[in-house]
């Protein structure tokens, strides 16, 4: 398997809630957020972040302008 499968859960519905926040302004990065339970995700290799976060809007996950 894939490594970076081990995010699918934020896309494919089997850990519902999960979001993208907008970086406030003078940031570059979104946050992961889920919604249901106020947790974060933090992805500590740049590379796999940049992929997750990629891979999260490509299939549609929901972008929100702040912190629900």
């Amino acid at each position: 398997m894939n490594r970076l499968q081990e995010y699918s859960f934020l896309w494919d519905g089997s850990q519902p809630g999960w979001v993208l926040v907008k970086p406030e302004p003078g940031q570059c990065n979104y946050t992961i957020y889920n919604t249901e339970t106020k947790m974060f995700l933090v992805i500590e290799i740049s590379a796999d972040y940049e992929w997750v976060c990629f891979e999260m809007l490509q299939r549609g996950v929901r972008v929100v302008d702040q912190f629900p």
